[in-house]
This record gives structure tokens, sequence and C-alpha cells, in this order.
């Protein structure tokens, strides 16, 4: 999901932003464990129960059924609006970052003897 959200705005900032949002809904707000980290202070004492594949277990919410098929959804939605602006770099179109030129990159011969 990250890499298309960069993809689509261009901004590594927006990608920040929606990490830290996504780990501070779990942790700072829900109360929540977050990549199995649990003692973080937060505005909600939340708890998990019920099966690990629902609830995440003691990793969290992001290793549930629920989140990757939430986050499938977002990733979709990014990739279909990608796709319509046109703004995936194809590696056949892809510029190289740069390139010598033998001939100006030889140093000078001026006033050397030609063998």
């Amino acid at each position: 999901m990250d890499p298309l959200a960069f993809a689509l705005t261009r901004r590594l900032w927006f990608v920040f932003g929606i990490h830290l949002g996504w780990n501070f809904l779990q942790d700072g707000v829900l109360g929540l464990p977050n990549s199995g980290i649990t003692a973080l202070p937060s505005w909600l004492a939340g708890e998990t129960s019920g099966p690990r594949w629902l609830s995440g277990g003691s990793f969290g919410l992001e290793s549930s059924l629920v989140s990757v098929l939430l986050r499938l959804a977002v990733a979709g939605l990014l990739l279909v609006r990608v796709v319509r602006r046109r703004q995936f770099v194809s590696s056949r179109n892809r510029k190289p970052f740069a390139t010598i030129d033998v001939e100006s990159a030889s140093p000078s011969s001026e006033g050397a003897p030609r063998p």
C-alpha cells in the first residue's frame, strides 16, 4: 500500500503520514498492541478477544484477516488511481541515473602526441 501511495502522490511525507496514522490509531487511540508492543499509553483501553486470525492475537490488529483485507482494498483503490493517472514508470521507459559519454569523459589529449 505504501509504494502505491508514493506512486500516486510522489510525496514521501504522505507515506510517512499513513504509516504514523495507522500506528497512532492502534497505539494512541484504541490501546491495542501494535507489532507486539503493548506498553504504550492510549486514550482508550482496548482489548482484543476471539480467534487469532480475526483479532490478530498478541501481535495486534495488523496481523488480523480484517486488517489484511482492509489494506488490500485500500491498495486496490490506490492501484486503480495510479493506473488511471499513468503514474507507473515502466522499466523500459526508465532513464538511467547518469549517462557518461566515454569520449568526453576521457582525459584531454590536447598537446599529447598521437600514437
